[in-house]
């Protein structure tokens, strides 16, 4: 056979597995291409050749034809045709036995971003103790390749050794001080730590051992947050802070939800002089000198330093200015797992349900290598914008299967629950929330949504409860403070004490810490002579008051409450039953509506359709007076069945308060004779006219 039906034959036998005639085949093609007087060899088939010698004898090392020399000799065909791949050079960069320190040089000056190669590099330099080139190697292998985890324990090996042959030195260089430092820092084995800080022979900065300090003490097994903020205040904060110390801090006041004192840290975050290397300009010779200067900025630490950042202004609300420190930790390292999770979080908060954004970003997060944990976690609160509360019980109750639960899982779990309407479920979590040791940024949601919970489960004690731990979390200087208040306020006209709200909304008015949304219920408490008007002065209501393009509930029930003191019964009907839309205390505001109805007896259609949606939505908000009122509806407008089934209905649900004297029994009785009378059932009419006769005996 010619040349090409060779390697056609060579390709082939692989494909089929035939690796012994495919062996004797390249054993053969080598020879006869390494002869002396070989004829002319098309260039493609012969780096097609060279390219099946090298993927061959790679794999198969343990073959009596296997040689190294040869193995490299085509690699050089290759370089020569300008033919060379990755794949080559890391073929052959996996027989560490055979390679010496060159070739991974020379590798690298093709391929510096090579998993393989960058590893077989650091295998080599650890070997002759060049660990700072090692540690270099790992450290862009990480910047490149994110998502393998499996690096880091390696790496803190290697920071671990470096450490101790540095300490075995007789003299150290400033230089090397700051690198020890550094890696004492970083790997926070506490005997490297003492050496340096008992050791005079170094020469610490206060800088240093303060980033010792931190390192030894948020290592300890037990962590007590009052003494850490006492520590920070007191000594960490009088100087600048390294990265890797900074983020140590950083990492603690954020799982504890202590964002103030996270962001104080990272204002005090220095980095080092950065040194500019364009990988595209590496060359050979360079090669050491660059992976031990690369060691200078972990990029790991550079893009925690923006993650947190984006986080603490997640947590503020300013989503957009989030994303724009989530863009600089991109520039960095540009699918770090930590960081989609991060945007993908911020997306969410922005969310457009027909936009998918948020999600793809957090599963490309988990492709990359975030921690299911966090994912499960990022991708609840993503079902929670959109209001799907089975899927986040489901996601979080997996999360609880691989970890133990956190502030953040437990609101999210008692999100779930209240979203779904059971409240008296959704307070094992919350309280347990509350409850746990460390605190969380979720902390005041919990709350938040505890006193919402307790609200509509009418236990005003525990929803003081929870208001006072607000009130007590905000000073009177903070608007969050005042904002409770009016919360309050809310509170207690919604449950009707409205004696104890006018004391508190008075309060309010006179310290100009009313909210606007508030006033309206201000003017009701006046009008309704719940609050004295001789005593509080407060300007006619009129169309000027009203909201004209109205959006929340608070607008809705702002014009709610003007239009009934103006006297506009079916406008302020409807801005309740809107309200009621937009409120989980439904039956409140759709009763409400239905009261202002019962004003006015053209609008009696409009009162019984009222009456249906609080039997369909909001039953437990019927009360014996609307439901006397709405057979009274039907008797008035000649409507005899319904208003003989709606009699039935009011002294089934309340026969104790419909009979509950001679006067109310005779008034049924002659209602229902009046009724059955129009239908034309004699029976049912003599019945009830004796049961009137009975009752009613006139002098």
């Amino acid at each position: 056979m010619n040349f090409n039906e060779l390697v056609t034959f060579i390709a082939q036998s692989i494909s089929d597995r035939d690796y012994q005639s495919c062996e004797q085949a390249l054993v053969e093609g080598y020879e006869y291409l390494n002869q002396e007087d070989k004829p002319l060899v098309d260039s493609v088939e012969e780096v097609s050749f060279y390219r099946l010698y090298i993927v061959f004898f790679t794999r198969f090392i343990g073959s009596d034809n296997f040689d190294y020399d040869k193995v490299i000799t085509a690699l050089s065909v290759l370089e020569y045709y300008g033919a060379d791949q990755v794949r080559e050079f890391e073929l052959i960069g996996g027989l560490e036995q055979y390679c010496d320190i060159a070739f991974y040089e020379r590798a690298l000056d093709y391929h510096p971003n090579s998993m393989a190669l960058l590893l077989g590099y650091a295998n080599k330099m650890e070997e002759i103790r060049k660990y700072d080139v090692a540690i270099g190697c790992l450290h862009n292998a990480l910047s490149v390749y994110p998502e393998a985890n499996n690096l880091r324990l390696r790496l803190w090996d290697l920071q671990v050794n470096y450490s101790k042959q540095l300490l075995n030195k007789d003299i150290l260089e400033e230089g090397e001080i700051d690198v020890l430092v550094d890696y004492a820092v970083r790997t926070q084995v506490h005997t490297v730590i003492e050496d340096l800080l008992n050791h005079d022979r170094c020469n610490l900065s206060d800088q240093q051992r303060n980033e010792l300090s931190i390192a030894q003490y948020v290592s300890k097994d037990s962590f007590d947050l009052q003494e850490c903020i006492s520590l920070w205040e007191q000594k960490w904060s009088k100087t600048l802070l390294s990265v890797q110390s900074g983020i140590y801090l950083v990492d603690c006041f954020y799982s504890c939800g202590m964002l103030a004192q996270m962001m104080e840290v990272i204002e005090t975050i220095a980095f080092k002089e950065e040194i500019p290397v364009d990988m595209r300009e590496l060359t050979e010779d360079y090669v050491e000198e660059f992976f031990q200067s690369y060691n200078r900025e972990d990029r790991e630490l550079v893009v925690s330093y923006y993650n947190y950042k984006a986080l603490y202004y997640k947590h503020q609300y300013e989503l957009e200015l989030a994303l724009k420190y989530v863009n600089v930790a991109k520039i960095v390292v540009e699918e770090h797992p930590s960081i989609l999770l991060t945007e993908g979080s911020i997306l969410t908060m922005m969310l457009n349900p027909e936009d998918e954004t948020a999600l793809d970003t957090l599963m490309d997060a988990a492709y990359k290598g975030a921690s299911l944990p966090n994912y499960l976690l990022e991708v609840a609160h993503y079902y929670d914008m959109l209001g799907s509360y089975h899927d986040v019980l489901s996601l979080v109750n997996s999360y609880h299967a691989y970890t133990l639960p956190t502030g953040e899982s437990l609101y999210l779990q008692g999100k779930g629950y209240f979203g779904l309407g059971q409240y008296g479920q959704a307070l094992k979590p919350l309280e347990s929330a509350m409850n746990l040791k460390e605190d969380s940024p979720y902390r005041l949601s919990v709350n938040s949504l505890l006193m919402t919970s307790y609200k509509y489960l009418n236990d005003t004690q525990k929803f003081i409860e929870a208001l006072q731990y607000r009130l007590s979390c905000f000073h009177v200087s903070r608007p969050e403070h005042w904002e409770t208040r009016n919360y309050y306020v809310v509170f207690l006209y919604e449950m009707k004490a409205y004696e104890q709200c006018a004391k508190l909304i008075v309060q309010l008015h006179q310290i100009n810490q009313l909210s606007k949304s508030n006033e309206a219920i201000l003017y009701y408490l006046v009008d309704a002579e719940y609050l004295n008007s001789s005593e509080i002065q407060l300007p006619k209501v009129t169309e000027a008051l009203i909201v004209q393009d109205p959006q929340s509930i608070e607008d809705y029930r702002a014009n709610a409450l003007y239009y009934w003191i103006m006297g506009d019964n079916l406008e302020s009907a409807k801005a309740f039953e809107a309200a009621a839309d937009l409120s989980y205390e439904k039956g409140f505001y759709l009763a409400r509506a239905y009261w202002r109805t019962t004003y006015d007896t053209s609008l009696y259609e409009y009162s019984l359709a009222l009456m249906e949606r609080l039997k369909n939505e909001a039953v437990a908000s019927i009360d014996y007076q609307m439901l006397y009122w709405q057979q009274n509806i039907y008797f008035r407008n000649d409507l005899a069945q319904p208003a003989y089934d709606s009699f039935r209905e009011l002294i089934m649900k309340f026969p104790l308060t419909t009979m509950r004297k001679d006067m109310s029994a005779s008034h049924y009785a002659i209602r229902q004779k009046i009724n059955t009378e129009k239908l034309g059932n004699e029976s049912e009419c003599d019945r009830y006219l004796k049961m009137h006769n009975s009752v009613f005996r006139p002098s």
